[in-house]
């Protein structure tokens, strides 16, 4: 650690814009995942570098608003803290529905297994 703080060793994602900081956060997240099974610790590195990717555009764009007014900061806090809560509440219930249709292909695999088992014939020559 230097006097200015820590700083990026290699790896090629060492830049300085705020942009290629994200995108480097979301190729190494997608890399991760690709490398291995999804899991859900993979989500936070491309939803993150998304995020952080766009932040230069959406700082212009905000400051094209006139944000001065209580009324519009107000409403622009509600319409995040909303759009956030069923952004994640949408993920959960997804993850939990794949994990139920994992389950149940599972459980039906094995019924149908066990049928088979016991209605062929053993055949031996």
């Amino acid at each position: 650690m230097g006097a200015n703080g820590p700083r990026a060793s290699g790896g090629g994602c060492s830049g300085e814009s705020t942009s290629s900081r994200g995108t480097c956060f979301f190729a190494f997240g997608a890399l991760i995942a690709l490398a291995r099974p999804p899991v859900d610790g993979d989500r936070p590195h491309c939803g993150g570098g998304i995020m952080v990717a766009v932040l230069p555009w959406l700082r212009r764009r905000l400051a094209a608003l006139d944000t001065a007014a209580l009324q519009s900061r107000l409403a622009l806090a509600l319409a995040i803290a909303t759009s956030l809560a069923l952004v994640l509440a949408t993920a959960v219930v997804t993850a939990q529905e794949e994990q139920l249709a994992v389950e149940q292909s599972l459980a039906i695999q094995r019924i149908e297994a066990q049928a088979i088992a016991r209605t062929s014939p053993i055949t031996s020559r």
